[in-house]
């Protein structure tokens, strides 16, 4: 069986899969939609393919939407992250919300807290790419398949490692800043 960091590795990083930041919407352009031809991948052994679709508008108010979904050959949809980006209350930042799903809990064990590293990462290629920071929260809830204290086990050294704050008994809280170029 891999060992933890070999099943996070196997998840390709950002530069192997190619994909662009959505724009962010204007006045002149208030609805962009942007799907990608899927990539190919292995985790754990198991051939995967990994589909990315942007999603950014401007109706009401600033909305990004970044859905990556994971399929096999005999399986659609085994796992997915949608990360939602809004405009912040002030205006010069963004707030960043992730939901990551693991819906094949035994074959691809691992895939789910392997698909939050990515999606800490497009937290700051967010940042990056827009010039400003993105404040992402991450709440504890375990109702999505796992108790609380195995959520603690796997999440809380995972946002500690990357620079999150406890900021509530069950809410962490990190500030993106961008980095220069």
């Amino acid at each position: 069986m891999p060992s933890e960091k070999h099943r996070i590795a196997t998840i390709p990083d950002l530069g192997t899969l190619n994909f662009k930041v959505p724009k962010l919407p204007t006045d002149s352009e208030p609805s962009i939609v942007l799907s990608e031809e899927p990539v190919d991948a292995v985790f754990n052994g198991i051939p995967i393919k990994v589909h990315i679709k942007n999603e950014s508008s401007l109706v009401d108010d600033l909305r990004v939407e970044l859905n990556i979904g994971v399929s096999t050959k005999t399986q659609n949809n085994v796992a997915s992250i949608k990360i939602i980006i809004t405009k912040g209350k002030e205006g010069t930042s963004y707030s960043g919300f992730t939901k990551v799903e693991n819906f094949d809990h035994h074959a691809l064990k691992g895939l789910g807290r392997a698909l939050w590293v990515l999606a800490l990462q497009l937290m700051q290629k967010f940042a990056d790419e827009w010039h400003a920071p993105v404040v992402h929260q991450v709440a504890m809830d375990p109702k999505r398949g796992l108790s609380e204290n195995k959520w603690r086990e796997l999440f809380i050294p995972l946002l500690d490692n990357n620079g999150y704050q406890n900021v509530d008994k069950n809410l962490w809280k990190r500030i993106y800043i961008p980095r220069g170029k």
